[in-house]
């Protein structure tokens, strides 16, 4: 039985002193290994649709698109001009926390 583990309210920036000091691999790392601990056995996150390069980091690290598109919550979606509204949702990545 697959035990998933979902990751889609949490928001992080590093910006200024913060970049280049690999604090994104690290906290990603820590939730998969502490997820691993606790026996999920994948890794699911969402991220903005049009982020390329967010969408070619999660990749670099492991994470596979699934083909799964999610709206962003309709209250939020009402403040978005009608020519970004395609571009303000999610794709979701997924990443086996087991060793094959």
């Amino acid at each position: 039985m697959t035990k998933k583990f979902s990751i889609n309210k949490l928001t992080v920036k590093f910006n200024g002193s913060y970049r280049d000091k690999k604090l994104a691999d690290k906290l990603i790392n820590k939730v998969e290994t502490d997820a691993q601990q606790k026996g999920y056995d994948q890794m699911h996150i969402l991220v903005v649709k049009y982020a390329d390069k967010l969408i070619s980091y999660y990749h670099k690290k492991g994470y596979e698109l699934t083909g799964k598109e999610i709206p962003r919550e309709a209250d939020w979606l009402e403040q978005v001009k009608d020519e970004y509204k395609d571009k303000a949702s999610f794709v979701e990545m997924r990443k086996s926390l087991t060793s094959n």
